[in-house]
């Protein structure tokens, strides 16, 4: 009878052990490397947070226009026209064919109608605008203003009485007057300065003298 050769048992048990222990350790490896909280690969370690001193990027100028070497300017500053000074009783041409003239100075007793004025003695100047031109002239911005005394004293103006605006506009050969009421003291008349304008196209004109 031919015996047959066989392995220990004992021997093929610890063999079979190691084997599952390996196979084990092999899977718990493999779960632990990619559970999150695991060790990772290394990688690149990432650099500092640059400091503003360290960007190099150049931040571009603002440009400039460059001035231009020659040339003129095609548009003029506009230019307020100078004044013209005259006496009291004078005619002052302030265009060509338009004449304005202080047509009366009355000494009047001034009512007061609107906020801060105050009634009082008073002058009422009117002036008068005489059109000798081709073509009308443009008059609703006509305004008086009167100065008295050595140092000009601005006059305050007063509803009355008698007191009418200029008119919109003078036609070619006509004439047109506005009216205004100041207080001026009596005793301050001894030098008045009369000032009238309508446009910003023409002369302010001066009247000054005695009343």
């Amino acid at each position: 009878m031919t015996e047959e050769l066989s392995e220990p048992r004992g021997t093929r048990r610890w063999w079979l052990i190691g084997l599952a222990v390996i196979v084990v350790a092999a899977v718990v490896w493999a779960v632990v490397a990619g559970v999150p909280g695991g060790s990772p690969a290394p990688g690149p370690v990432p650099s500092a947070t640059p400091t503003a001193g360290q960007f190099t990027t150049p931040v571009p100028e603002p440009s400039v226009a460059s001035p231009t070497a020659t040339g003129t300017p095609t548009v003029e500053p506009t230019r307020k026209p100078s004044s013209v000074e005259t006496g009291l009783d004078d005619d002052v041409e302030t265009s060509p064919g338009v004449t304005a003239s202080i047509e009366r100075i009355e000494a009047v007793s001034g009512e007061a109608r609107g906020p801060g004025e105050i009634a009082g003695p008073a002058l009422r100047v009117t002036i008068k605008l005489t059109n000798g031109s081709d073509k009308a002239v443009r008059t609703e911005l006509g305004l008086i203003n009167v100065y008295y005394g050595k140092d000009r004293t601005p006059a305050g103006t007063l509803s009355g009485p008698g007191v009418t605006p200029f008119p919109a506009e003078i036609p070619a050969g006509g004439s047109g007057s506005g009216t205004s009421v100041f207080n001026v003291p009596t005793g301050q008349r001894g030098q008045i300065e009369v000032e009238f304008s309508y446009s910003t196209d023409v002369p302010v004109v001066l009247f000054s003298g005695a009343v």
